[in-house]
């Protein structure tokens, strides 16, 4: 199961916004994750464009690596912006590996 698109949606709550995530897989199946974070969402976006990049074509069930790559695949290490972006898209992919089992998770 390959990802195939990670995509950033901003929804209106009460007056605020929030941001979720959403990984598409070439098996038709799609995880969903939200950001944490309510603040400096662009900056948020930013990372997440750039940690697109680095999912699309990685295989969805190795989840553990996929975090690891995330937060060790630059220079400096991840600060709270960067970590949120990066809990989002795991937990997008928990919600794919509990889908592709028909199990909640």
């Amino acid at each position: 199961m390959k990802i195939t698109d990670v995509e950033v949606l901003t929804v209106p709550d009460r007056g605020d916004s929030m941001m979720l995530v959403v990984a598409d897989t070439d098996d038709g199946i799609h995880g969903l994750g939200e950001v944490g974070v309510r603040t400096r969402q662009e900056a948020v976006r930013g990372a997440l464009v750039h940690l697109r990049e680095v999912m699309i074509g990685q295989d969805a069930t190795r989840i553990e690596h996929l975090w690891q790559l995330m937060t060790r695949s630059g220079f400096f290490p991840g600060d709270r912006l960067l970590n949120s972006a990066v809990g989002a898209v795991d937990v997008a992919l928990w919600d794919l590996a509990g889908k592709s089992l028909g199990a909640p998770v």
